[in-house]
This record gives C-alpha cells, structure tokens and sequence, in this order.
C-alpha cells in the first residue's frame, strides 16, 4: 500500500510540473487549439452518431464505405502542402520574403485545385460508365471539400490563426451535418425522405456543406485573397518545394489513411453496405487517440527547443510526463469501452452493438499508441521522418494487403486486427528505435522508469 500511495504521489508530483511549466504566454495558442480539438472530437462523434441514426444500416455502411475512400483519396491529393504551407510560410514571414509567400499559396492553390477536379472527374466518370455506384461518383465534392479544407488548415495555422484554422471544419461543419440529420432522425413526417437520409444524399450534404464552410473561411482572411489573386509580385523555389513535401505527402496519407483503407478494403471484400460495422468502431476508437494527439499538440514546441539544445535527460523526463498525461486517460476510456462498448455502439443503431469486438481490437491498437508515448512527433522534431515514414509503411503494408483474403477466410475481425496490428507495430518500433538511437525513451515503460529514478533520489 505504501509503494502505491508513494507511485501516486510521484506522478502527482509529475503532473502538477507539467501543468506549471504549461502556464505561460507561449502556450495560450496551443491551449485554444487544445480547447478546439476537444470540442472537434465530440462533435465528430457526435455527427457520425447523427448519420447512423439518420440513415439505415446498408445505407449507413455504403456511406462509411464512401467517407473512407474520398477521406484517403483526399489525403493523396493534398500533395503534403499544407505541411509544406506550415513549414516555410513562417520562415518566409520572419525573412520578409513575402513574394516567395505568395508563390507557396498560388503555386499550391493551383496544384490542389487541378489534382481535386480530375479526382472528382474520375469519379463521376466510373459512376457513369456503372465501375462504381453513384454514391461513390458524389464523392468527389467530399473530396474537394476535404482537401481544401485540410490545406487551408495548414495555412491559416502558419498565419497565426489557430482559431479560423480548425473552427470552420471541426466545429461549424460537424454542427451542419448534424442539424441537417436532425430531421431524419427526429422522424419528422414534413420531410420526404422515406426510411432516412439516403446514402447520396448523405455524401452531397456533407460535401456541399463543407466546400460553402471552405470558402466562408477563406472570405475570412482577404489578406489570402489578395495573395492568391493580386498582382503582387510572386517566386517560386519549385525544386525545394517539391523536394520537402514529398516525404510530408507520404507521412500524411500513411499515418491517418490506414484506417480508412481497412474500411475501404472490407467493403471490397464483402460489400460497401456490410463495411459499416467497422466504420462505426473505427471512429468510436478514434475517440481512445485524443488524449496523445492533444498532449502532442502541447509539448511539440517543447520537445523541438529541448532536442536542438541538446537536453535529452530532460527531453525524456518531460516525455515521461506526457505519457502519463495521455496514458492513464487512454486507459481509463478503453476501460469503459470494455464495460460500455455495446451500448457506446448501439448510439449509433441497435444494430452496431454487435461491433463491440472491432470497438476492443482496434482500441487495443490505440492504447498500444498512446503507451508508446510522442514517437511520431519527436522522429519529425528530430529530422527523422524519411525513417518514420518507412516504419508506418513496412509496419502496415503486410497486414493492409492480408485484409481482403483474411475477410473471406476469417470475417471483419480481420481486418480490425490488421489495422490494430500495423498501427501498434509502427509505434513499438518507432518507441524502440527513438530510445536507442536518439537516447529518448518516448514508451510507459520509460515513464515508469523515470518514476524509480525519481523515488531512488528521493529516498
């Protein structure tokens, strides 16, 4: 008992360090953005629930299907440039350089307006000659609306802006889609939409919505406006730009797009309809990634400042604090996962309660992440993301490719497995290789590590 009470005091004392050194000016930005991104978790599962219960179970899953693939297809065609934009916007602000500013943004814009349109094209295209379903074919203003969106999130945050950054899309948009639900879910008979919202319709109001939240937001900074459209003068270090963002464009789609190809892949290997299972305990899940995401977004700065001064003694004191700040959390909601897991699910539909296996996997997945600690965030801070980019890749590939043959033979659990798989993998070895290669021990176990330590000093 006296060696636990002694345990709960040292990550007390942790805790209550963190928080202090979090109370300064330089924080207040990263603080709104943790405030947003709280809200923008709840409500994006919130508008999911929306949509669920708004639509019936085949038509539901033929629009997880389809969220999943224009969300992956989206990442591909952001080309990296909103990182690109987040990386050299500031530096050029700081240099005064604003012509090579403006080149960024319309050299950008332009790419990202050409790569979306022939997407959104070949869509309608397949849809036409009958490839794919017309759901499907509607995609493509999802596409637009999500490429955009991601990109001018990247600028806007490089402009100092965090607030119009993340609240056009995380919060009003979700707010949107869920009013528009309202009435199918509230069965109100004024409204013709039969058994629910269909799934085009369901995909059109979601894109639709979404570009209108795009342009409103954009309208919102003329200072862009006139950097995109004014005859100011612009350059173009094409060559730089195009050798930087390429290992960010990979990084991007990887990381976040594992989740939606094993949706995408299911749907192949059974039918769209029958991927909404596994939708639903994806973005349930989703929820168990919060904690590291919102800790991560307030110890980067940090972590970067106390990697190049060479303090890698405290750099893994003070990563030790943030795992704890995200595993206990982690741990904790999974626990009500495996207590509540079925009725979570069943917010969605009485019909998803049966997801509640895929809910454990996929969440077991995001637990191994979050006791894996910073290790995508410190390989980035580090110059590492070309190896970063290589552990994700090797670490997914086997199990993604495995899904469709894995469904026939064992069902969906699969390919939760496989997405639960790849994503601990990477994490495991990515913790593993930070800590001998760069002296930094990211996981729980050096968080526990530095606990002893702590007590040895003190006794």
């Amino acid at each position: 008992m006296d060696a636990a009470n002694d345990a709960m005091k040292r990550v007390s004392e942790l805790l209550k360090t963190l928080t202090r050194s979090l109370r300064t000016p330089a924080v207040t930005q990263s603080g709104i953005a943790f405030v947003l991104r709280v809200t923008s978790a709840g409500l994006s599962f919130l508008m999911f629930v929306a949509l669920a219960r708004a639509m019936t179970p085949s038509a539901y899953g033929e629009f997880g299907f389809t969220f999943s693939l224009a969300t992956f297809i989206s990442l591909v065609s952001g080309l990296g440039l909103g990182m690109l934009a987040l990386r050299f916007i500031p530096v050029y602000a700081s240099e005064g350089d604003h012509a090579a500013s403006r080149g960024l943004l319309r050299s950008s814009y332009v790419a990202i307006s050409t790569v979306t349109l022939i997407a959104a094209a070949a869509l309608v295209v397949l849809a036409v000659l009958s490839i794919v379903p017309w759901y499907v074919g509607t995609a493509g203003l999802l596409v637009i609306g999500m490429t955009f969106a991601d990109f001018q999130a990247g600028v806007f945050r490089a402009k100092g802006t965090l607030i119009l950054a993340q609240a056009p899309r995380d919060v009003a948009w979700r707010l949107i889609v869920i009013l528009l639900c309202a009435p199918a879910m509230l069965g109100l008979e004024a409204i013709p939409l039969g058994d629910g919202i269909s799934v085009d319709l369901a995909v059109v109001l979601c894109g639709v919505s979404l570009i209108a939240v795009v342009m409103v937001q954009l309208c919102l900074r003329p200072d862009i406006l006139r950097d995109l459209f004014g005859r100011q003068r612009a350059t173009y270090a094409l060559k730089r730009w195009t050798s930087t963002s390429w290992g960010l464009w990979l990084n991007g789609i990887l990381q976040p797009g594992a989740a939606q190809i094993a949706v995408v892949l299911l749907g192949i290997a059974l039918t769209p309809a029958e991927s909404g299972s596994l939708f639903a305990a994806v973005k349930t899940a989703t929820l168990l990634s919060f904690f590291l995401a919102a800790s991560n977004l307030v110890a980067a700065p940090k972590i970067a400042r106390m990697w190049h001064e060479g303090r890698a003694k405290s750099l893994e004191r003070y990563c030790a604090s943030i795992t704890l700040l995200a595993a206990v959390p982690t741990i904790a909601m999974y626990c009500l996962y495996i207590a509540f897991g079925p009725w979570i699910l069943s917010l969605f539909g009485g019909e998803y309660a049966d997801s509640y296996p895929l809910l454990l996997i996929v969440g077991a997945g995001q637990v191994v992440s979050a006791l894996s600690g910073q290790t995508a965030i410190l390989m980035s801070m580090t110059g590492n993301e070309r190896r970063l980019l290589l552990f994700v890749a090797v670490s997914n590939a086997i199990p993604l490719a495995l899904i469709i043959p894995g469904v026939w033979l064992f069902g969906e659990v699969f390919a939760a497995s496989a997405l639960a798989l790849g994503m601990a993998t990477w994490n495991i070895v990515t913790a593993f290789w930070t800590r001998r290669n760069l002296g930094v021990d990211t996981s729980i176990l050096g968080a526990l590590k530095a606990l002893r330590h702590r007590g040895e000093l003190e006794s």
